[in-house]
């Protein structure tokens, strides 16, 4: 016979991080969520994916405390923000699209402001040496480029030691490399065991970090789950892509009779690409075209990806 304690391990709410469930807001006449459901477990990375006007935000705003739902639950390591405010605001870091942080002080001053906001920091050497913000102690916020602020934002959240990392387009504006440097950082700390959820537009930023995806429209969840599984089930119900590669020299001509037989092909250098949505007529159309117009390398069907997933899945009717 199991006792209490068995039971309660084998609960699989103790495993999840965030468990939102029929979330509902409307401002006005307008609705931004319609019942939506998610789940992130522990240790996981989901990225929230919609196009503008799907609830991104608003989703955002309501894990964050922000704002409250009309409707629906939402608990954070098994507590809410109604009742646990306080333990919730020292777990749970935020970090925006936009920085808003003093501009005359500076950059220890920043970040020994939000050090005394928290009951356990870590040590603010610890985490500008980490994020490499040390040598910029000295400067004022106001000084800083656009990349260094966002870095400095992220330290300021690090330093609360979260156990849930909240970004809301974090990387939007930055150039490459502060991009590669930031995202560099969050994986570090999803390693050391953190939870994490993105709202982003860059795809290839939700492939190489997100562990669990959620796509959203017009308020509500169309696809929820682990990455692999959401793609799986795309490529279940729709198309799969054709890579097509041809020699460099004679792809301009594939593309224009690839058009000509009714495909919607995107071409770069000697790589074209489309929707298969008849595998079978396509090989064989490939292979007549082949006989007639040289530089044919090879074909492959593969997995949708995330991108193709977002726009199969949020396209509008018509």
């Amino acid at each position: 016979m199991q006792n209490k304690a068995q039971k309660k391990d084998q609960n699989p709410e103790l495993s999840l991080a965030i468990s939102a469930r029929g979330l509902c807001k409307s401002y006005g006449e307008t609705t931004a969520l319609n019942g939506l459901d998610l789940v992130i477990p522990k240790g996981q990375c989901l990225a929230l994916l919609g196009p503008n006007g799907a609830g991104k935000s608003t989703t955002i705003k309501i894990l964050s405390g922000m704002t409250t739902a009309d409707k629906g639950q939402v608990q954070i390591f098994g507590k809410s923000w109604s009742k646990n405010k306080s333990e919730l605001r020292q777990s749970v870091g935020l970090v925006m699209q936009e920085t808003n942080l003093y501009k005359r002080f500076s950059v220890l001053e920043t970040l020994q402001l939000f050090h005394s906001f928290y009951r356990n920091p870590k040590k603010i050497l610890e985490v500008s040496e980490q994020l490499n913000l040390t040598k910029l102690h000295g400067k004022h916020m106001g000084d800083l480029s656009g990349g260094q602020k966002q870095l400095v934002h992220l330290a300021s959240t690090l330093i609360g030691n979260p156990s849930f990392l909240l970004l809301d387009e974090p990387t939007v504006g930055l150039d490459i490399d502060t991009r590669n440097l930031f995202w560099g950082y969050i994986k570090e700390y999803l390693q050391g065991g953190g939870t994490v959820f993105i709202a982003t537009h860059y795809f290839e930023e939700a492939m190489q970090l997100a562990t669990h995806v959620s796509i959203l429209s017009a308020g509500k969840t169309v696809a929820h789950g682990p990455l692999d599984t959401v793609l799986e089930n795309v490529a279940l119900q729709g198309p799969a892509m054709v890579d097509l590669q041809v020699n460099a020299v004679n792809a301009d001509r594939w593309a224009k009779t690839l058009k000509a037989a009714g495909l919607k092909v995107q071409k770069s250098a000697g790589s074209i690409a489309w929707k298969a949505t008849t595998p079978k007529e396509e090989l064989e159309r490939i292979a007549h075209i082949a006989k007639e117009v040289a530089g044919f390398e090879s074909i492959r069907f593969r997995k949708p990806d995330i991108q193709q997933a977002y726009e199969q899945l949020t396209q509008t009717p018509g």
